[in-house]
């Protein structure tokens, strides 16, 4: 925020992830592509995307867009690449998920307006849950963090684990990189910071 700005906090109350009987499913993970696209993750194995409004002088609103689904069980994170290309999902299924929009019909994250619109690419590597991930500050690697205990660096042009740390000796619950791309941390129920 800029000296001359300020934030506005609103709740929306929003059924974001509703089940086939009506109730809703947990929203595990959230991610912000510019000010306005939302893409939320789920217990209900899905990821949707949302767009954000503010009508001048008006309340935040929140409008669905689409569902992504590629996913069998819950996904745990979403994250928007840094310059907002691709969307990294990591589910319970064991894999991460890399969403683009189909340069044919869509050119960013704005245009796409169904699960038509994006092709995906999985990756796979952990042998259990992924919890959570992370991309580096240049978007060309991610971190991921599994209850295999595992945390794995991916090349993202390769589709590939390229390192893999098996430091902890619990679930491995939250990773993030550094902004200066120096060091990835990561978390664990181990009590242990990494």
């Amino acid at each position: 925020l800029g000296a001359n700005s300020e934030m506005r906090v609103e709740t929306l109350q929003i059924a974001w992830h509703v089940r086939e009987d009506g109730k809703n499913d947990p929203i595990m993970s959230l991610s912000f592509y510019g000010r306005e696209l939302l893409a939320t993750s789920g217990a209900d194995a899905e990821i949707k995307l949302w767009r954000i409004a503010t009508p001048e002088g008006g309340k935040i609103g929140a409008s669905y867009v689409c569902g992504l689904k590629a996913h069998d069980k819950t996904v745990n994170a979403v994250r928007f690449s840094p310059d907002g290309s691709v969307l990294a999902s990591a589910s319970d299924d064991r894999f991460i998920i890399l969403w683009r929009p189909d340069q044919a019909r869509c050119k960013t994250f704005r245009d796409v307006t169904s699960s038509d619109d994006v092709s995906i690419q999985k990756l796979t590597g952990h042998l259990a849950d992924i919890y959570d991930l992370d991309w580096s500050p240049d978007g060309q690697y991610i971190v991921s963090g599994s209850i295999d205990h595992t945390v794995l660096v991916w090349d993202v042009a390769k589709g590939e684990p390229i390192w893999s740390c098996k430091d902890h000796s619990h679930f491995v619950q939250g990773v993030a990189w550094d902004p200066l791309h120096r060091y990835v941390v990561s978390q664990s129920s181990d009590r242990s910071v990494r």
